[in-house]
């Protein structure tokens, strides 16, 4: 996805991810308060210095995380 993001000129950011967050299916299961603490953590800086911000984080039956807050 990285490489798609920059093609078009954008900025792909990773945020920290623990091994345990993918399921056996593939698929993203849901992760620890303080992990996802440290994907804000690692987003917000960029997140206040952006013009569009795309984020994707699915797991199937919850709902989205919520990476990115107002405060960012």
């Amino acid at each position: 996805m990285s490489q798609q993001i920059e093609s078009l000129g954008a900025k792909f950011v990773a945020a920290p991810v623990d091994e345990s967050a993918a399921a056996a299916t593939g698929y993203a299961k849901e992760v620890a308060d303080e992990t996802q603490r440290r994907q804000q953590d690692a987003l917000s800086p960029h997140v206040a210095d952006s013009d569009v911000v795309i984020t994707t984080a699915q797991i199937p039956g919850s709902p989205a995380p919520l990476l990115v807050s107002k405060e960012m």
